[in-house]
């Protein structure tokens, strides 16, 4: 005998997550000058030539050596490139609920249901994997760790003599 059915759609839902990333920075500059000592205030920046290294200074006699010019400050370096987290497979999770049957297809009350089956694939004319409930006190299932993609599922009943009912009808979720 074939049970009857009565079905709902309730609750499907994705479960997500979030990516965070962070940002480097970095910074320069500095207060001394070329001789090593905290720059003076009253220093007056003399422009000079671009230095170049093993260049000898010569100095008149009896002149007062001139001041040594303040380095040009450092460049402040670019801020570090943000790290793009690679793209994660997205996976989800499908809650499917029911309505429990109460008669057979022949109008007699349903006495000896023994459990449930809950079939689902990405082919809606193609139900290929299929789950057993085998407390019929149940009436809802979560599935997870679908990969994205379109499922399509439907519920039958069993009996304790094994006697499966026709499938619901169909409801589909996208993840």
């Amino acid at each position: 005998m074939r049970a009857r059915i009565p079905t709902r759609r309730l609750g499907l839902f994705l479960l997500g997550g979030c990516v965070a990333a962070s940002l480097l920075t970095g910074c320069g500059g500095g207060t001394e000058s070329a001789t090593g000592t905290p720059a003076q205030t009253g220093d007056t920046p003399v422009a000079s030539a671009p230095l170049v290294a093993d260049t000898p200074v010569t100095e008149a006699p009896g002149a007062a050596p001139e001041p040594t010019p303040e380095p040009a400050p450092m460049p402040t370096p670019d801020p570090a490139p943000v790290a793009t987290p690679l793209p994660r497979p997205t996976v989800g999770s499908a809650a499917l609920s029911w309505e429990p049957p109460t008669q057979n297809a022949d109008g007699s009350s349903l006495v000896n249901l023994a459990g449930y089956r809950i079939y689902y694939g990405t082919d809606s004319q193609s139900l290929d994997k299929a789950i057993h409930v085998s407390n019929p006190g149940l009436t809802s299932y979560t599935i997870g760790e679908l990969p994205s993609g379109t499922y399509y599922f439907a519920v039958t009943v069993y009996n304790t003599d094994g006697t499966e009912s026709e499938k619901s009808t169909l409801v589909s979720k996208t993840i």
